[in-house]
């Protein structure tokens, strides 16, 4: 379940750093009017997208099945909460 999340958010943070970067490039190409590429820009920041809301799901999912396991009666419990029921456990740097 841990991995499963912690997975997913790596991911996210992965799929949100790209979608930056391809942010920073479509702001340079719209100065130099490139429309082929932004264009093209366009259409991976909608993978991304869509990439970002499938993790999202997994993320969800895993909540999901870590909440009742940790006795968590709130749906959106804070990262402090969640890591206050892993007995010391702390998540790898992302």
């Amino acid at each position: 379940m841990w991995e499963t999340l912690t997975e997913s958010m790596e991911a996210m943070v992965g799929h949100y750093q790209a979608l930056k970067a391809l942010g920073l490039e479509k702001e340079k190409r719209l100065v130099a009017a490139d429309v082929p590429v932004i264009e093209q820009l366009t259409k991976e920041a909608e993978k991304l997208i869509a990439a970002i809301s499938e993790q999202e799901a997994v993320r969800q999912r895993s909540l999901a099945a870590i909440l009742p396991v940790c006795s968590l009666a709130n749906e959106q419990p804070t990262l402090a909460e969640l890591l206050a029921e892993t007995n010391g456990w702390t998540p790898p740097d992302l």
